[in-house]
């Protein structure tokens, strides 16, 4: 198994794509190498030390292609370093309430 960290993400209006490529610069910027794609691009994850997946939320839910892609890699992420992130409008004001609601997505 090599070095390489994978941010995989799920976007619809590019928000995602954006925080994923912003998460792939700081690793990058402390010495990982990494790669970046949108999830529908990745065929496996055999490659990679660590996986993070990102997904927009809309109407209360991840995306669909992001949870597929994480059902069907669920085996090996079970042995790998795997982070997620997520990006939605409820949390554009950092409140209790909205903490609240973004965990139950």
């Amino acid at each position: 198994m090599s070095n390489k960290v994978l941010v995989a993400y799920a976007s619809k209006s590019g928000s995602t794509r954006e925080a994923a490529e912003a998460v792939g610069r700081v690793l990058q910027e402390s010495g990982l190498e990494v790669e970046v794609y949108p999830v529908a691009q990745i065929k496996n994850v055999d490659p990679y030390q660590a996986v993070i997946i990102g997904s927009a939320v809309r109407v209360g839910r991840l995306l669909p292609e992001a949870l597929k892609f994480a059902e069907k890699h669920a085996g090996e992420l079970a042995h790998k370093k795997t982070a997620y992130f997520t990006v939605c409008m409820t949390m554009h004001e950092d409140t209790p309430k909205n903490r609240e609601t973004a965990a139950l997505t």
